[in-house]
């Protein structure tokens, strides 16, 4: 009976040794390693971590449960995406209130293998800490200012950023990398509920090229959220290269919705001095011109620039917009020599009447035009005309003589030479009149002169000095044999004059003393046939020398 046993045992035995022989045991996949946890926005958690060896080659999936709560099941992937705010357990306020100033929290992460014949890994947990902390929200600039005079101040004002966890911000302001304010907070230097400053920054050297306005929204835990703005002042001008000369040319221009400084800038080279003349009579707007190589101003218009010389250069012409209602327009741009309008008259001998053509264009570069004549001996001039202009007078060595605002220009000279009248356009339109030019002889008198009888008509002018005159008075008398009318006037003086007229018994018959231009003296009358005296004196005994005008009719 016991061999009937043994035997039996040896049979099972051989076939299990066989069996095992036949098929390989299925094996659990390895224990997960290489845990990590990191925050990659605010509350959100990126958990990761390396993946388990199966020695069969099977397919393995991963369960994962954080804090005692699944969030996967049976996962092929090897990390995932979660909000941990529910693992704070905390009520709303306090909440705010820990992610404002941010807090660590700890992660217990559980990990487990399957492999696809239901075999499981050992469970693999750990323990990680993350910051939670929810950066600013969205915000925007309100209003970015230039000081385009100077190019040397900003005013920035932009909306409050918002912000989940109710951070107190601060903000960050640059230009390009160059900070202009750090850690602002709004409201520390005003009550505007917007961000605003006012900063002192030079900003001259960057207009040549695109520049960047960046503010930076800190909850100085970490979190920030930042805006910008590019600007290029410089992106609408135009380059007309090297000027050929004479240019005489309309430019188009256009102010866009997006033009920074509402300025449109003309870049030219000359290679030859020559005058400019730039006109717009329809738009408020202001013209700059400067010389780029050193940044020199030149000069500035309104409607009108006139240069009279510019020298070999590279130039920068701006176009302003005063009041920004201005879309559009067109501006003449002229490049001519200043001298080519300008009149010689040659030799005016005494006396002279004539009458020359007056025409100053739009396109004239230094807006005047200048008569060259040549006078011999001493001699009244007078130039009159109905345009609005301003004439001064010059001698040969372009020494200043005398000047008037007006129509009518009056006055001596003494010398035998050459001289410059300078005649001005005022106005913003051009000219084309004519100029009446009269040069007449001038009598010098002592200061009692008797002219004896006249004759009529009679019109002299006659050269006087009261200085050291008795009681500062010049007296001339003079008899007529008919009726006449008179004009006496004294056209030119170097002080505040007064006329008296007397008859032979020394009766005043007439007196004035600004009757004339400016305080200049004029009486007008009639006389009988008899013996007068005029009397040239000044207002309140003032003394000087001039010229008084005699007219008989």
């Amino acid at each position: 009976m016991r061999k009937i046993i043994f035997f039996l045992q040896l049979f099972i035995l051989s076939i299990l040794l066989s069996c095992s022989n036949d098929e390989e045991l299925n094996v659990p996949p390895s224990s997960v390693s290489g845990i990590e946890a990191e925050v990659i926005s605010e509350t959100r958690v990126k958990i990761s971590w390396e993946a388990s060896e199966d020695p069969n080659g099977d397919d393995v999936t991963y369960t994962v449960i954080v804090n005692g709560t699944l969030i996967e099941n049976k996962t092929s992937n090897t990390s995932l995406e979660l909000d941990v705010t529910e693992f704070l357990p905390l009520s709303n306020r306090q909440l705010k209130e820990v992610i404002a100033r941010g807090t660590g929290l700890e992660l217990s992460i559980s990990i487990t293998a399957f492999d696809s014949e239901s075999n499981v890994s050992e469970e693999t947990e750990v323990k990680r800490y993350v910051f939670i902390n929810r950066a600013p929200g969205d915000f925007d600039f309100v209003q970015i200012d230039f000081n385009l005079f100077n190019y040397d101040f900003i005013t920035l004002e932009w909306s409050p950023a918002t912000d989940a966890d109710n951070d107190i911000l601060s903000y960050d302001v640059f230009i390009n990398d160059d900070p202009l304010v750090e850690d602002y907070i709004i409201g520390s230097n005003n009550f505007n509920s917007n961000g605003s400053i006012s900063v002192n920054y030079n900003f001259r050297d960057l207009i040549e090229d695109e520049f960047i306005i960046k503010i930076v929204a800190n909850d100085r835990s970490g979190g920030t959220k930042e805006i910008t703005r590019a600007f290029n002042f410089r992106a609408t001008d135009v380059d007309l290269g090297t000027i050929s000369l004479p240019y005489n040319e309309s430019q188009d221009y256009e102010f866009s919705d997006n033009e920074t400084d509402r300025k449109i800038g003309y870049n030219f080279t000359l290679e030859t001095a020559t005058g400019i003349s730039i006109t717009d009579f329809t738009n408020n707007k202001s013209f700059i011109l400067t010389r780029k190589d050193n940044n020199q101003f030149i000069n500035s218009g309104g409607t009108k620039l006139n240069v009279e010389s510019l020298e070999p250069g590279d130039y920068y012409l701006e176009i302003q917009e005063d009041f920004r209602n201005v879309q559009s327009g067109t501006f003449s741009l002229n490049f001519r020599n200043a001298t080519e309008t300008d009149v010689n008259l040659g030799v005016l001998s005494s006396p002279f009447s004539g009458t020359e053509s007056l025409e100053v264009l739009n396109s004239e570069p230094d807006n005047v035009i200048v008569f060259e004549f040549e006078a011999v001996g001493t001699a009244r001039y007078t130039f009159t005309t109905n345009a609005s202009v301003s004439m001064t007078l010059f001698d040969e060595n372009r020494n200043f003589l005398n000047s008037s605002f007006g129509s009518n220009f009056t006055g001596i000279i003494r010398n035998s030479q050459k001289y410059f009248l300078e005649i001005r356009n005022q106005s913003f339109s051009r000219i084309s009149e004519s100029v009446n030019i009269n040069v007449n002889p001038v009598n010098i008198i002592n200061e009692s002169e008797n002219l004896g009888t006249i004759n009529t008509p009679f019109n002299r002018n006659y050269e006087y000095d009261t200085t050291s005159s008795t009681n500062g008075v010049n007296r001339i008398s003079f008899n007529i044999n008919t009726n006449a009318t008179y004009t006496i006037e004294t056209i030119v003086a170097n002080y505040d004059t007064f006329l008296r007229l007397y008859d032979s018994n020394g009766v005043q018959l007439n007196s004035d003393d600004d009757g004339g231009q400016g305080a200049l003296s004029r009486i007008v009358g009639s006389l009988q046939p008899g013996s007068y005296v005029i009397e040239v004196a000044g207002f309140s005994g003032n003394r000087g020398n001039g010229v008084v005008s005699v007219n008989l009719n």
